[in-house]
């Protein structure tokens, strides 16, 4: 039975026989709390500890809540990307002024699109020390919805329910979360947002609101709009209408809260001035060390910059490797969603041909001597759309390290698929282990910065991880859309 197909559990870790009377008493006071949370963001509640639930997926979030909570408390607020929000609230809604053209004083500039400045009304008028505090308040809250809403969603599909328990637990020490919690950034409601388009895939939902969420979650990062392709081959026409028209509104909403000139000023002061190895005046360096994309690994050996030493100075080559770099992702993304979505476009032209007889026989023949291709389902879309995500994070000219959270979901099936499915071979769970691992641990706080920022390979292994992350999954993607006739492992 799939996994998809397998009977309904309540609660968190996969009964075995535990009486609700053993129920820790921490696991029973959030009970209805954790589960009217579920049901708002329209999350079923597998997390509510009811009966046939194991205590110890209860232990493995409760922990994360406490983790969380101590590394929190640690952690100094920062305001240098808080203060870049309050100024540009106060001069769009204070002082009807251009937010992107730099003035004397400015550290760094307000590179979001005017699409995201609808999100600065509600912060207009606050003091650094409101905002900061607020922030802080609404990613706490964000990083519990994460830990609940994409963990109990990607745990329907794990037979040994072991996700349920330690992917809370990863959320918990994943450095580039707490990134976010420290500058105040957006990125955690971002994610959610875009979670709600892939649950909606994952779950053969695709209609309007789906297309929605996307292009509300692409409201301050419009490159992300290319996950859109995990839709293909054939998108949903309700699909489509639903992120054109949310896009719509959004622009409308710009057009109306933006000073006049906004978008051409965004335009040219942002995208015109940002290559592959160069990024906006007043921005930090395409090389900095914080920078994960594959532009910022090459910059770094070949243009100048106060943190490498150069093995050459020649940034037309690092535009020529960069560009070289990008295309290949690109090329290699697009053949491997090719190949796991034409099986959807097979049984279409099948269907409107009449050739499913041709098809069934030929299906016999293969099974005879193969393991059958699996049809696309859940566990496809949370590969593509994982893949999809890491190529948008690779070929941007500056992912940071707080980017990193918007590839929770893909390091998460990682987890399930790779690190705590028991039928893995124990050096390729080491192996996908340390590849998570090297994400969760940013090394921003573990090595001192005299070395962190002087040594090229230290700098350069986040990118080298989050290119792992990404041939990890293509590896399963690959062998589950196989060829019909060859052989799929398990």
């Amino acid at each position: 039975m799939s996994p998809m197909n397998r009977p309904r559990q309540h609660g968190i870790g996969g009964g075995r026989g535990v009486a609700p009377r053993q129920r820790l008493g921490l696991a029973r006071w959030l009970q209805r709390p954790l589960a009217a949370l579920g049901r708002a963001l329209g999350q079923t509640p597998d997390w509510a500890p009811d009966r046939g639930r194991s205590r110890v997926s209860w232990v493995g979030l409760i922990l994360a809540i406490a983790l969380l909570a101590v590394i929190t408390s640690q952690i100094p607020l920062r305001e240098t990307d808080i203060a870049v929000y309050s100024t540009a609230a106060e001069r769009v809604f204070t002082e009807a002024e251009d937010p992107y053209p730099r003035r004397p004083g400015d550290v760094l500039p307000f590179t979001y699109p005017p699409t995201a400045l609808v999100l600065l009304y509600p912060i207009a008028g606050l003091s650094l020390e409101q905002l900061a505090a607020a922030m802080r308040a609404l990613n706490l809250l964000l990083a519990l919805v994460v830990m609940i809403v994409i963990v109990g969603e990607l745990a329907r599909d794990d037979p040994s329910d072991r996700l349920r328990v330690w992917g809370p637990l990863y959320i918990a020490g994943f450095g580039g979360l707490y990134l976010n919690l420290q500058f105040g950034q957006i990125n955690l409601l971002l994610l959610l947002l875009i979670w709600g388009y892939w649950r909606a895939l994952r779950r053969s939902r695709e209609g309007a609101g789906a297309g929605a969420l996307l292009a509300l979650g692409c409201i301050a990062k419009p490159h992300y709009v290319l996950l859109a392709l995990g839709a293909g081959p054939l998108p949903q026409r309700r699909l489509i209408v639903g992120g054109l028209l949310a896009g719509g509104l959004l622009i409308a909403l710009s057009l109306w809260v933006a000073p006049t000139g906004s978008w051409i000023s965004w335009w040219r002061e942002i995208v015109a001035t940002a290559s592959l190895t160069e990024l906006p005046p007043g921005h930090s360096s395409i090389a900095a060390p914080w920078n994960r994309s594959l532009a910022g690994a090459i910059a770094r050996f070949l243009v100048p910059n106060k943190f490498s030493t150069l093995i050459a100075d020649d940034p037309a080559l690092a535009a020529r490797l960069t560009g070289s770099a990008i295309l290949i992702v690109i090329g290699a993304t697009g053949a491997l969603l090719w190949r796991s979505m034409r099986r959807d476009l097979a049984s279409d032209s099948a269907t409107a041909t009449g050739l499913r007889d041709r098809n069934r026989l030929e299906q016999q023949a293969a099974e005879a001597t193969s393991t059958p291709i699996p049809p696309r389902g859940a566990l496809d879309h949370d590969l593509e759309l994982s893949l999809i995500s890491i190529a948008v994070f690779l070929i941007a000219p500056a992912s940071w390290t707080h980017h990193l959270v918007l590839l929770l979901p893909a390091a998460l099936v990682v987890l399930r698929e790779r690190v705590l499915a028991p039928s893995r071979a124990v050096s390729s769970r080491f192996a996908a282990g340390l590849v998570l691992a090297v994400l969760a641990l940013t090394l921003d706080d573990l090595i001192p910065r005299e070395i962190r920022v002087s040594s090229l390979p230290l700098m350069s292994l986040m990118t080298v991880a989050v290119i792992a992350l990404w041939l990890l999954l293509a590896e399963q993607l690959w062998q589950r859309s196989g060829r019909r006739g060859t052989r799929i492992p398990i």
